[in-house]
């Protein structure tokens, strides 16, 4: 299915221009779209639209613009491109957006699933567990606390205040662990009686931040024993889904930055950059590596270290990641170490090194491009060269004909001259047909 795209643009023409030329490649589509181009006037128009477009799963908007925007102008797209629009860059720019928004759509699948996993423990757990707001609202109960409070005659608990249900009391108790997770920021775990279940629990509130917010408090009452294994898994899958997007935000900023590059050594340093905010990150040709040595002669993606390599002690509790990089000057690798990943993390990994296989091939195209288009430019002026060095003698044996007493001679020597001349003829036919090719080529560039 091809991606979907959005148009929003004043002026019928420059509108009708840029859906034809992305109906090509993509759906041009009103209702469902994943990616929203628009113009500054359409901005201004649209902005609560746009931004509460963007308060879901990452819908890029794309701007064009006529002249430098301001910084506010980013809190509601994510890229703009200024006119007049090169298409070869806009289409860079909208496979850009395309790749993050398809990425994020696979993450938000992910996210789903990690919530059903995550409210499959819930329930799975004997003991109560509740899910709170920062301001101690009751968000959710697992099947465990339901059946406690229905057996004292409590059902309709949803959206009260947990101090409210379970203690009686207007504000929270005085050894609150909420109370007090509230004040730390962190997690706060306190024994205390609570008289409506009818014994002395372990209670653990345990905060839930995106980005750098509070956002809810998981609530556990539970043994000491349960509770440790549950705390575990819970904050392993939020840990999960946290660092899922810390990835995803690095490996859109890489792709952001590759296509603008004309370098591949700068890409490199792109992504040495980027994937060295997760973990350790670094570029090199050492061949004595064991790991280097079987990614390069594999040519495929090493994860670990062996053990009879050198650095193994030092990283075998990590995931090391080695990456064979080749080109037409150098063989090296890219050696990500980081924290163990899960295997959907590591798929986004394989998916960043698609994308820098991606690029390396396209400046490898257009450096052959170039090349090939600087031959071409040496056979031209050859082609000239050759024409004028055999004209100029040509002229002179048409005159020296002239000085030869055997008409028989001077028919052979006419005859022989006008072949040359044809061949001259021919010569500078292929020098203006190389011309031409040489000027239409540079015309598709500049487009």
């Amino acid at each position: 299915m091809k991606p979907k795209i959005r148009i929003e643009i004043f002026g019928k023409a420059n509108r009708k221009l840029l859906e034809e030329f992305l109906s090509e490649k993509y759906e041009i589509s009103e209702p469902e779209f994943d990616l929203l181009i628009i113009d500054e006037l359409t901005l201004k128009m649209k902005m609560e639209e746009i931004e509460k477009i963007r308060s879901g799963t990452f819908l890029p908007v794309l701007l064009v613009a006529k002249e430098r925007v301001e910084e506010e102008v980013w809190r509601f797209v994510d890229e703009v491109i200024m006119i007049p629009i090169q298409k070869a860059e806009l289409l860079k720019r909208v496979e850009a957006l395309l790749r993050t928004r398809m990425q994020a759509i696979e993450l938000e699948k992910h996210s789903k699933m990690l919530e059903l996993e995550l409210g499959a423990l819930f329930e799975s757990i004997g003991n109560p567990v509740l899910v709170l707001s920062p301001n101690f609202e009751i968000i959710y109960a697992n099947r465990k606390t339901k059946e406690l409070l229905e057996a004292i005659g409590i059902s309709d608990f949803a959206g009260l205040k947990c101090h409210k249900v379970f203690h009686g009391k207007d504000e929270p108790v005085e050894f609150c662990p909420v109370n007090a997770m509230l004040k730390s920021g962190k997690t706060e775990t306190r024994e205390m009686e609570v008289p409506i279940l009818g014994g002395s629990f372990v209670v653990t509130a345990t905060p839930i931040f995106e980005d750098g917010k509070l956002k809810k408090i998981i609530h556990i009452a539970v043994d000491v024993t349960q509770l440790r294994e549950a705390e575990k898994e819970i904050r392993s899958l939020f840990s999960e889904v946290s660092r899922l997007n810390e990835l995803l935000r690095v490996i859109y900023r890489v792709n952001r930055q590759m296509v603008r590059r004309k370098d591949f050594g700068e890409v490199i340093a792109d992504v040495v950059r980027e994937l060295g905010k997760l973990g350790e990150c670094f570029y090199t040709q050492e061949k004595d590596r064991h790991c280097v040595r079987r990614a390069i002669e594999r040519k495929e993606i090493v994860r670990e270290h062996s053990e009879d390599c050198r650095f193994y002690q030092e990283h075998k509790e990590k995931q090391v990641i080695v990456y064979p990089l080749e080109t037409d000057s150098e063989v090296g690798a890219l050696f990500f170490i980081t924290e163990r990943l899960r295997e959907s993390e590591f798929e986004l990994i394989k998916t960043l090194m698609g994308d820098i296989e991606f690029v390396k091939e396209k400046l490898r195209l257009e450096d052959e491009k170039t090349r090939l288009l600087e031959q071409l430019q040496r056979n031209i002026n050859e082609i000239a060269y050759l024409v004028d060095g055999i004209r100029n003698p040509l002229a002179a044996i048409f005159a020296y004909m002239e000085l030869f007493a055997d008409d028989n001679l001077r028919e052979k020597v006419h005859k022989q001259v006008l072949r040359i001349d044809k061949i001259i003829s021919r010569l500078d036919k292929v020098w203006l047909d190389s011309e031409k090719i040489k000027n239409t080529i540079g015309k598709i560039d500049r487009q």
